[in-house]
Formats: C-alpha cells, sequence, structure tokens
C-alpha cells in the first residue's frame, strides 16, 4: 500500500511539472509566433515602404499590446495627406514630445506608418568572428530564426503535452506514434547540426584558403570555460584573442598553445577575408569540439531507427474465458 501510495505521489508530482513546462513552453511559442508575425511586417516596410518626415500631434503611453511591456513603448498620432494615423515608437534612447518631427516608413499598400529598425532582435556578435561561437543561425536573417525558434517550441510543446496528458489520463492519443514522433524529432536534429557542422567546416575551410594575410596588435587573450566536469572541477577551455583591426577591436578564435606566448602588444599573423569580414590567427586549426554532438544526435538517432525498425508488434490482448464459457468466444 506504502508502495502505491509513493507510486501516486511519483506521477502526481510529475504531472504537475509537465502542466507548468507545458504551459511555458506554450506561452513562448504564442510569443515567438507573435514576434514572428511582427518581423515579417518589418521585414515588408523595410524592403517596400518609404521614409516619411511627419509632425507629431499627441502622444500615448498606455500599453496597447503584451510586447509594450518589453520597452519604454509610445504611440503617436499624427496627420498626413490631411489623414490621422497612429504609428507605435520605442523611446528607449530618444523622448518623443508633442511637435517633434520624426521619420517614419510609410508603407502604401497597408496605408501605415512604422518605426525604422528591427522590433526584437537576436544577440549579435559584432565584432566577434564567427568561429569564436560557432553556429549556422547567426547567418539566418532575423525572420527566420523567429521561425526556426516557433518549429523547434512547437515540436517540445507538442511532444511534452501529449506526453503529460497521457500520463495523467493514461489514454495514448495517438496510439503508436509517440515513438515515430521521437524518432522525427531526433532525424530532424540529426540534419540540422550535420548541416551546422557541414557548414563550420566550409566558412573555415573559406577563410583558409581565401584568406589575405596580415599582422594585427594584440589587445589581451582571454580563457572561457567550456564545462566543468566531475567534483574537483576539471574544466576545458576556449581561447580567444582581442585585436585590434582597422582601427576597431576584434575577437578571434586562439589555439590554447598561442595563449601562454601572447602579451599585449605582440604582432599575430593572421588570415582576413574581406566578402566574410572575419579573420583568424594563420596557424589556427579546426575545433573539433564542434563535432561530437553531432556524432552523438546521428547514434541516437541509428539506435531509436533500428529499434523501430526490429520492434515486434505487441500481441492483441486476449479475455478470459468466464467459468461457463468456452475460450475464444
Amino acid at each position: 500500500m506504502f508502495s502505491a501510495f509513493l507510486n501516486f505521489i511519483s506521477r502526481l508530482y510529475g504531472a504537475v511539472i509537465g502542466i507548468l513546462v507545458s504551459a511555458g513552453l506554450g506561452f513562448l511559442l504564442w510569443a515567438s509566433w507573435g514576434l514572428y508575425r511582427e518581423e515579417v511586417l518589418a521585414g515588408r516596410f523595410r524592403r517596400e515602404g518609404r521614409p516619411v518626415s511627419v509632425t507629431v500631434a499627441e502622444t500615448s503611453d498606455e500599453p496597447r499590446s503584451w510586447r509594450d511591456h518589453l520597452g519604454n513603448v509610445t504611440y503617436l498620432t499624427f496627420r498626413y495627406r490631411q489623414q490621422p494615423y497612429t504609428a507605435r515608437f520605442v523611446t528607449d534612447t530618444l523622448r518623443v514630445g508633442q511637435g517633434d518631427r520624426l521619420s517614419l516608413l510609410y508603407h502604401a499598400g497597408l496605408d501605415a506608418f512604422r518605426q525604422p529598425g528591427q522590433p526584437v532582435h537576436f544577440t549579435k556578435f559584432t565584432g566577434t568572428s564567427r568561429l569564436v561561437k560557432w553556429t549556422v543561425l547567426y547567418s539566418l536573417s532575423e525572420e527566420n530564426k523567429w521561425l526556426f525558434a516557433c518549429a523547434f517550441l512547437g515540436v517540445s510543446f507538442f511532444l511534452l503535452s501529449t506526453g503529460t496528458l497521457a500520463t495523467i489520463t493514461g489514454w495514448h492519443f495517438l496510439p503508436g506514434s509517440g515513438y515515430a514522433l521521437l524518432v522525427v524529432a531526433l532525424l530532424g536534429g540529426t540534419a540540422f547540426l550535420t548541416y551546422d557542422s557541414w557548414q563550420y567546416v566550409q566558412y573555415y575551410g573559406h577563410l583558409k584558403a581565401h584568406g589575405r594575410p596580415a599582422q594585427v596588435p594584440v589587445v589581451r587573450a582571454d580563457r572561457h570555460s567550456y564545462f566543468t566536469r566531475g567534483s574537483r572541477g576539471s574544466q576545458s577551455y576556449r581561447y580567444t584573442a582581442t585585436v585590434t583591426w582597422e582601427g576597431q577591436e576584434r575577437v578571434i578564435p586562439l589555439e590554447e598553445a598561442r595563449y601562454g606566448e601572447l602579451v599585449p602588444g605582440d604582432a599575430l599573423p593572421v588570415l582576413y577575408d574581406p566578402v566574410l569580414d572575419d579573420l583568424m590567427p594563420a596557424d589556427y586549426t579546426m575545433d573539433y569540439r564542434e563535432f561530437p554532438l553531432t556524432v552523438i544526435a546521428w547514434g541516437l538517432t541509428l539506435y531509436f531507427l533500428w529499434r523501430k525498425i526490429t520492434r515486434r508488434p505487441r500481441a492483441p490482448r486476449t479475455t478470459p474465458a468466464g467459468p461457463n464459457e468456452l475460450p475464444g468466444r
């Protein structure tokens, strides 16, 4: 009886955690989809809109959307061609008041105004080589980044929410498909990691083959922890060098051996590719720590595919015959 009670508490705890995490993922999915649509709309304004100077007639700081709580937002009212318009304006660095003149983007097809720039954007590593923290996602447009986030959150929300419902009710909403969905998700993740690793090899090869030799002064060399392993703190490190290139500081990858040799002011031989606008040390070798996750993903995918192919179908359940019934009736 005590074991049954513990089993009930365990299932209840798992169900509560599953509900909370599913709700969080659902909210993030809803918010990401809204931001994706906003980025699509902002892209239309950037491509098809034209700048128009307007004079602010009225301002309102009252929030009209959940996004207004992410920053200091003011709604501007003004007239253009004798017609009243209202535009959302982020005032994090600029305070706008009545009578001010601003340049906004006007889209004739939508007959609407919008503040220039991107509404919400991912972190941009300006001045840092893409080889330092590689991911192919940095090369995607803001629109595609939000779309990728929506796809990832959507798959995660679906798998977790259906699993939580199955735990609570004991019902299998999609009999036999849970395993297939897991395999499909693994295939998608493995395909992305494979493409990401391949692009890393291509990017490094292009910089190595087409980079222009140069000498740059070193500002400093830094060491960053990849992860800590074990109770004694065994660590793996990533090394970078901050150098001066054309009057600006740039962060580039560095070999471990070079980290102990460089001092501020040293001249470091580098390769610079103007097409990529990126540079790396001339003797820098490929960082093979970018590949283990891809290998692990392939191992898991092949394992689950093999289990899916070789798994035998379950035998149908039979109801025991009653004392006055013949078997099979």
